[in-house]
């Protein structure tokens, strides 16, 4: 009875423990304003987004969700509209290029787009998302007409609340090894 009660009060903590250690998440907010809209091509201006809540854990990774539309393209001809979305900002955080552009194209309406991810590479830390920060909206026809044309942009957070570094697998080994033992020689008294 003795060796179940200590087996509990050992496997539960430490099961415990572990499950805590890793747990993390992800949180999407829309920048603003969200749409921004132009009026017809060309057009542009920025967004803001919300920067991260420090609260939840430590920041592991940042990536913008980029997408772009037009409306009432003309039917006549096929349209084209360029996207350039710039990101310079938070300083200290390095993204794989200072722009991104992408076209939408289709006739009166757009093909449907699957948002382009950008993420950053470095600098992804609390403090450097701690503030909003901007990034630019532009757009240019290439061809054809349209009413309107809007940009949106998300950010998405990846954090955890893991602190420390992670134990290795072998150290997690000896610590089982250890508590076994300790079971094991409790059990033969």
């Amino acid at each position: 009875m003795k060796n179940r009660l200590l087996r509990h009060f050992l496997i539960i903590p430490v099961a415990a423990l572990m499950a805590l250690s890793a747990w993390g998440g992800t949180i999407t907010n829309a920048c603003t304003p969200s749409p921004i809209t132009f009026a017809s091509a060309p057009g542009s201006g920025n967004v803001t987004c919300a920067g991260f809540d420090p609260a939840f854990g430590s920041l592991t990774g940042v990536t913008l969700s980029l997408a772009g539309t037009y409306l009432n393209g003309s039917a006549a001809a096929a349209n084209d509209v360029r996207f350039t979305f710039t990101v310079g900002e938070p300083a200290g955080v390095d993204w794989p290029n200072a722009a991104v552009s992408f076209d939408v194209t289709g006739g009166i309406n757009p093909n449907p787009m699957v948002p382009v991810l950008f993420s950053a590479v470095g600098g992804v830390t609390n403090f450097l998302f701690l503030n909003p920060f901007h990034v630019g909206v532009a757009t240019q026809q290439e061809s054809g007409t349209e009413e309107d044309t809007s940009g949106t942009v998300s950010v998405v957070y990846e954090w955890t609340t893991r602190s420390t570094p992670t134990p290795e697998p072998a150290t997690e080994a000896l610590l089982g090894t250890g508590l076994l033992g300790l079971l094991l020689a409790r059990r033969k008294k």
